[in-house]
């Protein structure tokens, strides 16, 4: 059996609904406004699942239950295991249903463990709080330079789990800022919470969804990334346009194939012709901004 940590997003009911649609075969330890834990027969491929799932910041694999007493040794031990040709260790420590005030204390109490271990060691975590998904990224611990060791609180023990794979910041940053076509007046769908939407609807590889007010086509950009195709309408012709410059875009700077179509259209009218589709997916108005 594998244990995974999955570390939620600020709305953490949406987080863990959008799980439970993805990972179905899974089993369901705990759950909790901050972290859901479960357990699958067989290892997850965490970077493709982290990747699709919008409402997850973090996933970490579980590496043992142990007593209070027990986590510092534990933790040296698993990065001297881990890290037996690097000079120097670089590591960090989350904490979860924990108190925060602990922090300092592990911290140091690992380091100097290192050291009775003849290493050096040297922690991320500033102000002796919890790392930011930033500081991960800029630290390098997304590419192995480091190890972030989460802690959580159970009933039964301590549940200790290395990060495996954080949510890539700079790649939503990328598909949000960067299309050719924005406006905020209509507002806009961030596209985890499109994703999110998208995983709702449980669609299959090569299914179709509709987005009756497509706007700028983030619900169909990412559609596109899921391997899904797509069709997108709106009673706007300037949003339509928009939507077909930013398609174009981001096909070109995602290497993906064109599977959309897009038309201008009154949602509250009939369509013209048929459409094949498997789901609908969209925001609807929400009222003046």
């Amino acid at each position: 059996m594998f244990k995974y940590l999955f570390v939620l997003g600020r709305k953490s009911e949406l987080s863990i609904k959008e799980i439970e649609c993805i990972l179905k075969d899974s089993k369901f330890l705990e759950k909790t406004q901050k972290y859901l834990l479960l357990e699958s027969k067989t290892e997850l491929d965490l970077q493709a699942i982290q990747k699709r799932l919008g409402g997850t910041i973090k996933i970490a694999k579980v590496l043992c239950q142990v007593k209070e007493n027990k986590i510092i040794q534990a933790i040296s031990k698993h990065l001297l295991q881990k890290f037996q040709e690097d000079s120097k260790i670089k590591f960090g420590i989350g904490v979860l249903n924990f108190p925060i005030r602990n922090l300092n204390r592990l911290l140091i109490g690992v380091k100097k463990e290192l050291k009775k271990a003849g290493r050096n060691g040297r922690f991320v975590n500033k102000n002796l709080k919890n790392i930011s998904t930033p500081v991960l990224f800029k630290e390098g611990f997304v590419r192995g330079k480091g190890s972030e060791i989460m802690i959580v609180n159970s009933d039964n023990g301590y549940w200790l789990a290395e990060t495996e794979t954080i949510q890539d910041i700079n790649a939503y940053s990328k598909r949000d800022y960067d299309k050719p076509f924005r406006d905020a007046r209509m507002g806009m769908l961030p596209p985890k919470l499109a994703q999110i939407l998208i995983n709702f609807a449980q669609l299959k590889k090569d299914g179709t969804l509709w987005d009756p007010f497509c706007g700028s086509g983030t619900v169909l950009m990412e559609g596109l990334l899921m391997d899904l195709k797509v069709i997108g309408s709106d009673i706007e012709s300037r949003n339509i346009e928009g939507c077909k410059q930013n398609l174009w875009w981001f096909c070109k700077e995602f290497l993906l194939p064109q599977n959309y179509k897009v038309f201008q259209h009154d949602a509250k009218t009939q369509l013209r012709e048929k459409i094949q589709i498997d789901a609908i997916v969209c925001e609807g108005y929400l009222g003046k901004p």
